[in-house]
């Protein structure tokens, strides 16, 4: 599946806090291509913490590095579906290469600090992609991965994607709720011991018009769950 591991997490649609504004001067200087700037959110965390999401960048090495090492071994199985001390370094340069449009991940960033990540990875010559996650365990519940989905189908929407894949253990029911929570979810079967599933992100609008197109200027979307 794709490169981070689905992990539990939360439910989406909780109380809204804020979206940063992106001028004209800070898109020219983003490490990422402007129109993401409207992937940039802002999440209340733990103890009231602002918990910030944005597109991955190269720079983002050394506190992914400090992010993979602090993984619990219950999100380390999730994601690999078998127990393992830690990422390679093989794995972590994957991992943090992106090209923003077929590859794509998002973190979320707790003064700094990596406490999270979500990414697509499109399956070759396909309007597929491959998706998964990784929360660190004391920000689980908070609206991180659900709002990773939603701003990761948003870009991959822009990018010709249509559905997004994601293969689950049967016992990781929060983020099978996930899923199921976002309501694009349109199919759901059992094979080789994993849950797999499919989203029709075609379906966004109709069923969540809170939602904005890439390109526009983010609303208040600011999840605690």
């Amino acid at each position: 599946m794709a490169d981070s591991l689905p992990t539990p997490d939360d439910v989406p649609h909780a109380p809204a806090v804020s979206s940063p504004a992106t001028t004209a001067d800070d898109a020219d200087a983003l490490p990422y291509p402007p129109h993401l700037a409207v992937l940039e959110r802002n999440l209340l965390g733990p103890g009231g913490a602002t918990i910030h999401l944005r597109p991955i960048t190269h720079d983002d090495d050394p506190a992914y590095r400090e992010f993979a090492l602090s993984l619990s071994p219950e999100a380390i199985y999730y994601r690999f579906f078998s127990p393992r001390s830690k990422l390679t370094e093989a794995e972590i340069a994957h991992f943090l290469t992106v090209d923003y449009t077929n590859r794509l991940a998002i973190v979320a960033l707790d003064a700094g600090r990596i406490v999270g990540v979500g990414r697509y990875d499109r399956v070759d010559e396909t309007t597929d992609a491959e998706v998964a996650f990784i929360v660190n365990d004391g920000y689980q519940g908070y609206g991180i991965a659900s709002t990773m989905l939603r701003l990761l189908a948003r870009a991959g929407r822009r990018h010709g994607i249509t559905r997004l894949l994601a293969s689950v253990l049967p016992d990781n029911k929060k983020m099978l709720g996930v899923f199921a929570s976002s309501g694009w979810l349109i199919s759901r079967h059992f094979e080789e011991g994993v849950i797999e599933v499919a989203l029709d992100i075609e379906r966004m609008d109709s069923i969540d018009p809170d939602t904005d197109r890439i390109g526009q200027r983010p609303r208040a979307d600011l999840t605690r769950d």
